[in-house]
């Protein structure tokens, strides 16, 4: 697709690349469909007829086919003469066992409970209230606890995610000085084991709401540290486990307005003593030249759970309010910084 840009007028290629915007919510859709039918994961082994692929997602074949082509024109599959789909090194990464799997984005980013509220965003610019709480009656997290398999879709689309970027943070931060990190809502745990598996003498609290951590015991055992972890199933606008000398909060100031966030970060400064620190892990926002991937994920703060990005001074004030002092932002190799706090 870009060689053929460089060959447009300069203005046709805005034109083109302005029709792609517009109508990107067209792919997003058919990437959904190919991950609830698991088409990559039928691919695993090599290439499939259209008869296969049908009779396999029960599917009507010429339907399918059509499907197929789409998907293979936007470079997800590929097609041989004999009109056999297979995987590209794009349509590999929706198979369910690849290690930098996106299938639950794929599924996540699709489920209608959640494009809804981007359809609504007229509506938070509107306001500044979440989308998501008009259309569902409801907020984000009562409607996840309230719809189980919604609940299954978030847990696993956090811990996918989580695996994109805790090398960076372990790379970035010695977790070698801590001998307790509290993992506050740190959902099924999987941030916390990579750190525990790089940190053998460390320990480690895992705190999220009860019906989240009940997941956590498995995948601790299997990443062989669960003998060094306790967990407390609790609400961190109550309280936060004390006993800790590092707190650790992985995007999760970032999903909250400013006045519910200072309350979690304060029940963490009850919970710390004086020689503790606090390490957010979230995406700091340039507010003249973010990213574009921060600042659309800024828009799904405001239309779906009512939180914000912020900038590296936004953080600084935010954590000023909860008598901690913003020690320093430490970039990683990845799209997060660890924005390091201590007891102001």
């Amino acid at each position: 697709m870009l060689n053929a840009l460089k060959s447009e007028p300069a203005d046709e290629i805005s034109r083109i690349q302005l029709r792609q915007m517009i109508m990107g919510y067209q792919i997003s859709r058919c990437v959904w469909v190919a991950a609830k039918l698991g088409i990559a994961d039928l691919l695993e082994d090599g290439p499939k007829s259209i008869g296969e692929l049908a009779t396999a997602t029960r599917t009507q074949a010429t339907s399918l086919e059509r499907f197929l082509r789409a998907l293979s024109s936007h470079g997800v599959l590929a097609v041989d003469r004999q009109k056999r789909f297979s995987l590209t090194p794009i349509g590999n990464l929706l198979r369910r066992g690849e290690k930098h799997s996106l299938w639950a984005a794929a599924v996540y980013w699709g489920e209608q409970w959640i494009w809804e509220p981007w359809g609504n965003l007229l509506y938070s610019l509107q306001t500044g209230a979440p989308a998501f709480d008009r259309i569902h009656g409801v907020t984000f997290f009562e409607f996840l606890a309230q719809i189980p398999d919604a609940g299954h879709v978030f847990d696993q689309f956090i811990a996918e995610g989580l695996h994109t970027h805790p090398t960076a943070v372990i790379r970035a931060h010695d977790f070698s000085q801590s001998s307790v990190i509290a993992d506050v809502g740190g959902g099924q745990g999987a941030m916390l084991a990579e750190i525990l598996k790089a940190s053998p003498k460390a320990r480690g609290i895992l705190f999220d709401r009860p019906h989240v951590i009940e997941g956590a015991r498995a995948r601790l055992a299997e990443a062989g540290v669960i003998d060094r972890c306790r967990l407390v199933p609790g609400n961190f606008f109550e309280t936060v486990p004390n006993g800790a000398d590092t707190y650790l909060l992985s995007q999760i100031i970032h999903d909250w307005a400013d006045e519910p966030a200072s309350a979690i970060l304060r029940n963490c400064r009850q919970a710390m003593d004086a020689n503790s620190k606090l390490l957010l892990v979230e995406q700091v926002l340039d507010a003249l030249h973010p990213a574009p991937a921060t600042a659309l994920l800024d828009l799904t703060m405001l239309a779906i759970l009512g939180g914000k990005e912020r900038t590296g001074a936004e953080y600084d004030w935010l954590l000023t309010q909860a008598d901690l002092r913003l020690s320093r932002i430490i970039p990683t190799s990845s799209p997060f910084c660890i924005i390091e706090a201590v007891a102001g």
